[in-house]
């Protein structure tokens, strides 16, 4: 009776070593880097809203490759990723956007009394996913991206071709570098608010404040320079980003159903005219 209660107890005392064992090799494991998307940024958000046009002399129903479909983007004849990132811009279904804008409402008045805190703290895990929406878009539109050891979320460092301005950023994860790389709301929060967003309850503007179709990582200064402006005050530096931009913009404006003022809606339509 003795030597079979000794015996449970050495038994259990090394299923407990093991135990503690495995869970000390998983608390200690380098977090994966999770594979890069093939569409990033402004380019990821056209196809994943179905606004990708399809390559000149692509039939989308057959070429299961085209941007309309798998999203390889790869080009046949230079093996270039022709819809990745922002070296290669994005053909926008202009036809498509146009039935859009035309279907967004007329400001008639501006709202006032823009408050940030509104749309809740900056950034929410919405998702659930245990990241926040920072690490979330930062994933989404690096190139590269490297992990913090034990974090799935926290992202260290990683390359952005930044849709904004064309220039290519090292992003590198600390108080005096991470501004370089920010996360700018395509349709700025006070301009949401001023055309609709200011009526809105508090979970909506929370959810609209972390909508990773809003969202895109772009460079620092860029967004800065933006400010709160509409298409009619600010469109990207890179002549080549404005459709997919305007594109972006006009789909969020419709999908949250703000309005729309003439100088905006006017920018756009000019934009949209420059499209190939």
């Amino acid at each position: 009776m003795r030597i079979a209660r000794y015996r449970l107890v050495i038994a259990g005392a090394a299923i407990l070593l093991l135990a503690v064992g495995a869970l000390g090799a998983w608390l200690s494991r380098p977090a994966p880097t999770p594979p890069g998307p093939t569409l990033r940024g402004l380019t990821w958000i056209l196809e994943d809203q179905g606004l990708l046009a399809p390559e000149p002399g692509s039939d989308p129903a057959t070429e299961p490759d085209s941007a309309a479909g798998s999203g390889s983007g790869t080009d046949s004849d230079t093996g270039a990723d022709s819809n990745t990132g922002a070296g290669s811009e994005p053909r926008v279904d202009v036809d498509e956007v146009r039935g859009i804008l035309a279907a967004i409402p007329a400001a008639t008045t501006a709202l006032g009394d823009y408050e940030r805190d509104a749309f809740g703290k900056p950034w929410a895990d919405m998702d659930r996913n245990g990241c926040d929406t920072r690490n979330d878009i930062l994933r989404r539109d690096l190139a590269d991206p490297t992990m913090k050891s034990g974090s799935w979320c926290t992202v260290t460092s990683g390359v952005l071709d930044d849709p904004y301005t064309g220039s290519t950023i090292d992003f590198v994860r600390g108080e005096e570098t991470s501004p370089l790389v920010q996360i700018d709301h395509v349709v700025p929060l006070a301009w949401a608010w001023r055309n609709g967003a200011g009526d809105w309850d508090t979970a909506t503007r929370l959810a609209f404040a972390n909508d990773p179709v809003e969202l895109v990582a772009v460079d620092g200064k860029a967004n800065n320079a933006k400010a709160d402006d509409g298409p009619a005050g600010w469109l990207p530096p890179d002549a080549d980003s404005q459709c997919a931009y305007v594109a972006v913009f006009t789909l969020v404006v419709a999908q949250y159903q703000l309005t729309i003022d003439d100088a905006d809606r006017a920018a756009i339509t000019r934009t949209l005219d420059t499209c190939p």
